[in-house]
């Protein structure tokens, strides 16, 4: 399959260089901004990073709509959402594509949107078929990534892991994400939902990839600390840095 496709979200980190591998491939190629102007014409395919900065679970959840209204509107076969595994349980000790998403309200910023969205879609009726496409940690081909969640820089290389010595991290290249859309955007029958990322822990990645050396948090004392001093819904996000969720093999 190819044609014209849309990329919303095009200021993503996870985006960047997707355009590209597209065109290559023979799509032609529209991208916009999340809550952006939406381009002229039919689309045979959507692909979604948009997460508005702004407005919250409520701005996510309007611009998902609008975008499946257009792609309704505009005769798109394939809503490829680019989702997160942050969206599933993180008392998990593993998932796989048929895991359902976690609903808690204790979510953090980041994964609620993402929750929404995805929930949105799965409650749609729509005309077109839908594929959630969930990354671990995305990193950049020169290594760059955000560190938000993993280790928190005091000076030099030095700083706080944001999680124990064998807290569980999931990494995803951006080139294999990419990969993984044109891949999903060529299937006659589309899938479900793919994971993308290889298994490591926080420790090993913020060493590898940001040459850091960082103090563990202890687990027990940590998560102690949060339930009595934090509101419910701040601790359980602490808690949530300790514990996350492996990809099954062959998932």
């Amino acid at each position: 399959m190819t044609g014209r496709v849309l990329i919303s979200g095009k200021r993503a980190f996870a985006a960047q260089g997707l355009k590209q591998l597209l065109e290559k491939s023979g799509w032609a190629v529209e991208e916009a901004s999340a809550l952006g102007e939406l381009p002229d014409g039919r689309f045979d395919a959507i692909v979604n990073f948009g997460l508005p900065r702004e407005g919250g679970v409520e701005a996510a959840i309007e611009d998902v709509r609008r975008l499946a209204e257009f792609a309704a509107l505009r005769g798109a076969r394939r809503f490829i959402q680019i989702s997160s595994l942050s969206v599933y349980d993180f008392s998990l000790t593993e998932v796989d594509a048929s895991t359902p998403i976690d609903e808690s309200p204790f979510k953090g910023p980041y994964s609620a949107r993402k929750v929404a969205q995805d929930k949105f879609l799965e409650s749609l009726k729509r005309p077109f078929e839908v594929t959630f496409i969930r990354p671990g940690v995305v990193v950049a081909e020169d290594g760059s990534t955000r560190t938000g969640g993993i280790w928190m820089r005091l000076f030099g290389r030095f700083g706080i892991l944001l999680g124990s010595s064998s807290t569980p991290l999931v990494e995803a290249g951006r080139g294999e994400l990419h990969e993984a859309i044109a891949d999903e955007l060529s299937r006659a029958t589309p899938s479900k939902t793919v994971l993308v990322g290889r298994n490591t822990t926080k420790a090993e990645f913020a060493k590898r990839r940001f040459g850091a050396h960082a103090l563990p948090l202890p687990r027990a004392i940590t998560c102690a600390m949060a339930r009595l001093l934090l509101p419910k819904g701040r601790a359980m996000q602490v808690r949530g840095l300790f514990f996350r969720p492996r990809l099954v093999a062959d998932s």
